[in-house]
């Protein structure tokens, strides 16, 4: 049932594939290395802060000093922690979070920059905790195929970076 459900979402992915979006993507982990994505196939991001997205991507073979493999695998990482923040509302509105792991998630924490590889200052991209890891990864050695749920947390311009958005965002207690 569930290689149902991996092949069905492969071809799915794969027919998207034809209209994807071809800048690559970058997961900067808080205190880890960036996870450079070939493609993005799709996106459905989070309507509003608090509130949930995913981004669809595909590794392949692509020249890049990190092989495809060992990028999503140190996504793919992220499995065994994702989803084990809270989110809450303070008194003056927004959103803070607390992670609620007892591990040591890739990078130290759950909390991720996610955009282009060309992002400037005016460009795409959020501030966010990895909420999900759908993995429909059938042959790794052509094609990994990874889909990335985000709590939205923020703009990325609206934090120069990490430290930042934990300072203004973590709250170490519920």
């Amino acid at each position: 049932m569930a290689t149902d459900r991996a092949l069905a979402r492969t071809e799915e992915l794969l027919r998207m594939s034809q209209n994807q979006d071809t800048t690559a993507w970058r997961i900067d982990p808080a205190g880890s290395d960036v996870i450079e994505m070939s493609i993005l196939l799709e996106s459905q991001p989070a309507p509003s802060i608090g509130t949930t997205g995913t981004w669809s991507f595909k590794l392949v073979p692509d020249g890049r000093t990190e092989p495809h493999i060992d990028r999503y695998e140190r996504l793919v990482a992220y499995q065994d922690y994702a989803g084990l923040y809270a989110l809450h509302e303070p008194m003056g509105g927004g959103v803070e979070y607390t992670e609620t792991h007892d591990g040591q998630p890739p990078g130290g924490s759950l909390l991720v920059a996610l955009r282009p590889a060309d992002w400037d200052s005016t460009g795409r991209g959020v501030w966010g905790l990895i909420a999900g890891v759908d993995d429909s990864t059938e042959v790794p050695e052509q094609q990994c195929l990874v889909d990335v749920e985000l709590a939205y947390l923020a703009q990325l311009g609206d934090y120069s970076d990490t430290a930042a958005v934990r300072e203004a965002l973590e709250n170490g207690g519920i």
